[in-house]
């Protein structure tokens, strides 16, 4: 899917509240700007999500007959998008010291800063 480029002005208070809550939730400023956006036209019914179209995909084949198990080859899943997902995380060296050295580390939630114990 192409993007399309565009100017946004806003004043700089509200630019630096938006770059703090983009770093708090790891995403870029245009990321943030563009999760922003997909969540409000999401609540106000605005957008047929990319997911709920694949999803369609799917019961349409399964209604035509495609077998409708996940990982099957020619199955009705096997053709559309977003059924699987990979996710990275950042972590830094005091984190990866401590799994070497088998040792307990405290990581923070991301919303609300609370300790997050992992063994």
């Amino acid at each position: 899917m192409s993007k399309k480029s565009f100017i946004l002005r806003i004043d700089e208070q509200t630019f630096a509240a938006l770059e703090k809550w983009a770093a708090d939730d790891f995403r870029s400023i245009n990321g943030q700007l563009e999760w922003i956006i997909d969540k409000a036209l999401k609540e106000n019914s605005r957008n047929l999500t990319k997911k709920k179209v694949e999803e369609a995909k799917a019961a349409a084949l399964i209604g035509a007959g495609f077998d409708a198990g996940f990982n099957v080859p020619g199955g009705a899943y096997d053709s559309v998008q977003f059924q699987n997902a990979n996710h990275s995380i950042r972590v830094n060296d005091a984190f990866m010291k401590a799994v070497e050295n088998d040792e307990t580390f405290t990581t923070k939630a991301v919303r609300d800063n609370s300790a997050e114990h992992a063994e």
